[in-house]
């Protein structure tokens, strides 16, 4: 029995480590996103709604910690809608060398 257990324990560790990472920067979507500074939207979607426009990522602001562990998207935003078009954006990496992509959310 305890051999089993000596085997089981890494997997399910690997596993809810695995299970936390959270979602790729550049994934689209609505809701509590972290993002970074403001950018130019060319297709006009952000501003035909009256709202700003920003790089923003996947990564959830709402989640424990907010956005304090994503150093190149720091602040958390209410994306209320995002460009669907093949233009994204990207920041300059702190963490990691060369850049993150992004996509550009409208909050």
């Amino acid at each position: 029995m305890h051999a089993s257990t000596v085997l089981f324990a890494p997997v399910a560790l690997l596993a809810g480590l695995a299970a936390a990472r959270p979602a790729d920067s550049d994934v689209p979507d609505t809701g509590l996103r972290c993002c970074a500074g403001g950018t130019s939207d060319p297709s006009e979607l952000c501003s035909s709604l009256g709202l700003n426009s920003f790089c923003c990522s996947g990564f959830d602001a709402g989640r424990k910690g907010g956005c304090d562990d994503f150093a190149e998207f720091p602040t958390g935003r209410n994306i209320l809608d995002f460009v669907r078009s093949n233009t994204g954006c990207s920041v300059p990496g702190i963490k990691v060398s060369g850049t993150l992509p992004g996509f550009i959310g409208c909050a």
